[in-house]
């Protein structure tokens, strides 16, 4: 299909590709080095030796860090918490350290209850695996705005109306916030857990 004339072309795209082909080629490296796999040391290793001694021999670092719920969208916040301790987690790993740094997503608590909900009553109305909802259908149905003829809002703190914003995701359902990144066999799966007993809040399978 020949290109139109009003097509945008993107021009000196060369930083960016170049640093999309060190991420791969580094991802490919890290996975084939196994060095993000720590695997403690065996028996044999340990034969003879006090837990300082171990220590010593085989010195180890664990980092946590907040990790991010499951009801809304990650966001540059997300990014910016876990950029530090993954900086010291990579300094800690150079010094020959065994590094355990995991990774996962908050799924308690009443927001995680609240979400867990709402994935039920969307299973119902759309099937199990949300096979009945049409996209088309929930952008026709979202109200057009209106002027309000109340006085004008008192305007929100900054810090609140950024934090509002930041997991906000703009869509109606919440099974379509984390559509984009999980196959629907595999949400499938998680959703499974939701249905069952006094519906728990455990959206990860």
């Amino acid at each position: 299909m020949a290109a139109s004339r009003n097509t945008i072309e993107l021009a000196q795209t060369g930083k960016r590709d170049s640093l999309i082909a060190l991420e791969r080629k580094y991802q490919a490296l890290w996975a084939e080095q196994r060095v993000f796999q720590t695997d403690a040391p065996t028996q044999e290793e340990t034969a003879g030796l006090t837990p300082a001694q171990i220590q010593e021999k085989y010195p180890k670092w664990f980092g946590n860090f907040a990790f991010p719920y499951m009801n809304g969208s990650l966001h540059l916040g997300h990014a910016f918490t876990i950029s530090k301790i993954e900086f010291a987690a990579g300094y800690q790993r150079m010094l020959g350290k065994r590094v355990l740094f995991p990774h996962g997503f908050h799924c308690t608590g009443m927001p995680i209850k609240a979400a867990a909900d709402k994935i039920v009553r969307e299973i119902e109305l759309f099937g199990e695996n949300f096979e009945r909802f049409d996209p088309d259908a929930e952008d026709e149905s979202a109200p057009a705005p209106t002027e309000s003829t109340t006085a004008p809002a008192k305007p929100a703190d900054k810090a609140k109306k950024g934090k509002v914003a930041s997991k906000a995701t703009g869509l109606k359902y919440q099974f379509r916030s984390w559509s984009l990144s999980t196959s629907r066999k595999k949400k499938s799966k998680s959703l499974r857990i939701l249905t069952t007993g006094s519906r728990t809040s455990h959206l990860c399978a």
